[in-house]
């Protein structure tokens, strides 16, 4: 059995997209919408610490811990599997960030 949950509407998701749960409760996206994230000579390298958190690294870098979905994007683009981004963050990983500058313009082009 599937249910559906509902997405809320500032979400990247909330047009053309669903999320549902599968039988066993775990959520998944009829459909997911990756940033094209291309290396560019202005990325940002992280190296993950123990017990920090994909939020903190946004503010961090961007002051703006909402913006932790570009930073799971960019890793699910480079090969880091992040599905829960909290949880799927290793000490020692390196993560490709985009500069300030391409970050507001990926922001910017959202509509």
């Amino acid at each position: 059995m599937t249910a559906t949950v509902k997405i809320p509407l500032r979400s990247r998701y909330a047009r053309g997209c669903r999320m549902l749960r599968d039988d066993d409760g775990r959520p998944f996206y009829t459909s997911r919408r990756l940033l094209t994230a291309d290396a560019r000579s202005d990325d940002i390298l992280h190296e993950v610490k123990a017990g920090e958190r994909i939020r903190q690294i946004a503010w961090r870098y961007y002051r703006d811990p909402g913006a932790w979905w570009v930073i799971a994007d960019y890793a699910i683009q480079d090969g880091h599997r992040i599905l829960f981004p909290d949880r799927d963050l290793t000490a020692g990983m390196v993560l490709r960030l985009p500069s300030v500058a391409q970050l507001q313009a990926i922001l910017g082009s959202r509509g």
